[in-house]
């Protein structure tokens, strides 16, 4: 009894699709929203015009390496410019480059103008992240996975507006991309920079050290000193031992106490009291050996040398990292400057409605066999 009334409850629901309410449905839920599209795309719907322009971001120490391995791989070289391109797309739909915009042009006079119709514009009212969203569906960024080439398409009301966004856009993306061009050069060469100032440093800290040991000694160079007295002992040295070598022979033939012999060992005591003087000087200079201050001017001197040689190492770092940095260096190249559009590209009308209509008839239809096929399953 049940299962009777369940059926003629269904049949009557299916009596809905008769001929005539099938007409009324048809009309209901095809005819009228294909009308209501219509209405809108031919009366009310604004004129769209869209600026398009091309660009690349390319790094410049790569050409050389990309035109070698094209001849292997014929996409290599652009493939290596790609992370930097998608970077750029994401910034040309983020928040940054929106507020960017807004602090040069009047975004939302341009898209809330009196030309545009409701459903098209956005309110002058609207909230940052709201007017993003809107931001982002009339901007599109296409990036080609093989050349490399970014696309940026802008809508807007106006043509003049619509070549003005471009513009901006294309401004605040070359200065986005020296931006970051010029963060990972900087990157790159400020460790060679604090090592030269380190080096440097260290040269002007060891000079000290050496002006004041020398202030300290009254000493210009104690090696020089030690060496020059180290001459003069050789000098008097050999001049003794020919000396007492003649007092030598002429003691063979003459009286020791005759006046040659005697000057002869006055002048040889005195070579004797010159060389332990000088030798004197070695021991001592300034109440410290000699010998030590020549070591310790030595010490001084070699870390000189070595702070000297690092600073040198240290430059040729620099300038060779400033030379890697340039050829790292990244740049957008704008291969189509943005152009103004002669007519709206946008809505197409006619296609509009077409899909409006066909959209509507298709899904009418197929919920029309879904009854019809529970009519016949549910029919005695």
């Amino acid at each position: 009894m049940v299962k009777q009334q369940a059926s003629k409850q269904i049949e009557k629901g299916v009596d809905f699709f008769s001929k005539t309410h099938l007409r009324m449905g048809l009309f209901i839920f095809v005819l009228v929203p294909t009308f209501l599209a219509a209405f809108y795309y031919l009366l009310v719907a604004s004129d769209i015009y869209i600026s398009e322009t091309k660009f690349s971001v390319n790094v410049e120490g790569q050409n050389s390496q990309a035109s070698i391995g094209q001849t292997l791989i014929p996409t290599m070289g652009p493939a290596l410019n790609i992370q930097e391109a998608m970077v750029v797309k994401e910034f040309l739909r983020s928040r940054g480059v929106l507020d960017a915009l807004e602090g040069n042009i009047d975004l939302k006079t341009i898209y809330s103008s009196k030309k545009a119709d409701p459903l098209s514009s956005i309110s002058r009212s609207a909230d940052k992240e709201d007017f993003l969203e809107y931001f982002r569906e009339i901007v599109d960024v296409q990036l080609d996975d093989v050349s490399g080439i970014t696309t940026l398409r802008v809508r807007a009301f106006a043509p003049d507006d619509a070549l003005l966004v471009a513009s901006s856009m294309v401004d605040q993306a070359e200065e986005f991309v020296n931006k970051m061009s010029r963060r990972v050069q900087e990157d790159a060469i400020s460790f060679s920079h604090r090592e030269l100032e380190n080096s440097e440093k260290q040269v002007i800290a060891s000079n000290d050290k050496l002006t004041e040991f020398r202030n300290k000694n009254k000493n210009f160079d104690p090696t020089l000193t030690a060496e020059g007295v180290l001459k003069i002992i050789g000098s008097l040295e050999s001049e003794l031992a020919s000396t007492e070598a003649e007092i030598a022979e002429m003691k063979n033939y003459m009286h020791p106490g005759s006046p040659q012999i005697l000057s002869l060992e006055a002048k040889a005591r005195s070579l004797r009291q010159q060389i332990g003087s000088q030798t004197g000087r070695l021991a001592s200079e300034e109440g410290a050996p000699l010998a030590q201050i020549a070591q310790e001017y030595e010490a001084l001197s070699t870390q000189k040398d070595f702070a000297i040689k690092r600073y040198e190492l240290s430059l040729s770092s620099l300038e060779a990292a400033q030379v890697d940095a340039r050829k790292k260096s990244k740049y957008l190249l704008r291969i189509v400057e943005p152009t103004k559009p002669e007519s709206a590209e946008e809505p197409k009308r006619f296609k509009e409605i077409l899909t409006v209509f066909f959209t509507c008839l298709i899904a009418y239809s197929i919920f029309g066999l879904i009854v019809a096929a529970i009519k016949d399953h549910v029919r005695p």
